[in-house]
């Protein structure tokens, strides 16, 4: 768990515990200006007007209903894509993404905040789901989590992949059955860079996902 407060438009988030693999996450994004750390209380800070949690941002933009936006789609692709490529530099991942732990930093920015959803990979790539409530009902997680029958069970670094693209998805487009997601949802955006973002990381084989913007 954690909190966080703005004074003087900087922004301290506070852990109960804080472990390096969030750190190496979170210390390289560049939307973070004048980031520091204390290990000891379990602080990091940086910059900032504002910082909310991903479900008031959504329920307090103005607009429609569906109030997330294609450009919001596009950012939280790029920092979380970013959060993940510089945990698996340094052998760990995202067993999935909760959106219980995105925090919104000046209105703009996505951060993913999941410590305890950070998994240790292995030489292959690969990670081990060893507790029964490690999925804790999320409805993001990826179909291989679904085949689950055994524990301990091997998944694929890319499960997280899926993961996010099911949140930018939900967001995107709440009306639709995430539980039964058909490429047909992404109509409304094919051939856009984030279309294509999302086909790439949803791929059914998990070796062949893509987390890239291009």
């Amino acid at each position: 768990m954690y909190t966080y407060n703005i004074y003087n438009n900087r922004c301290t988030i506070t852990f109960q515990r804080l472990d390096e693999p969030l750190l190496v996450s979170i210390s390289k994004l560049t939307f973070l200006p004048a980031f520091s750390f204390n290990t000891t209380r379990r602080e990091i800070s940086f910059i900032a007007s504002n910082i909310c949690s991903f479900h008031d941002y959504i329920d307090t933009q103005p607009g429609p209903r569906n109030k997330f936006t294609y450009n919001d789609g596009l950012c939280l692709a790029t920092t979380f894509g970013n959060q993940i490529f510089h945990l698996e530099q340094h052998g760990y991942t995202f067993a999935f993404i909760d959106t219980k732990h995105i925090v919104v930093v000046n209105n703009k920015f996505f951060l993913y905040l999941g410590q305890k959803h950070i998994v240790n990979l292995s030489n292959r790539n690969t990670f081990f789901v060893t507790k029964p409530n490690f999925m804790e009902k999320n409805i993001y997680i990826a179909p291989e989590y679904k085949k689950i029958r055994k524990l301990p069970t091997e998944m694929h670094m890319k499960a997280v992949y899926y993961s996010l693209a099911m949140v930018i998805i939900h967001s995107l487009f709440p009306d639709k059955d995430i539980h039964n997601f058909h490429i047909n949802y992404l109509m409304p955006i094919v051939d856009t860079k984030l279309y294509w973002f999302l086909i790439k990381c949803t791929d059914i084989e998990p070796s062949r996902r893509i987390c890239t913007i291009i």
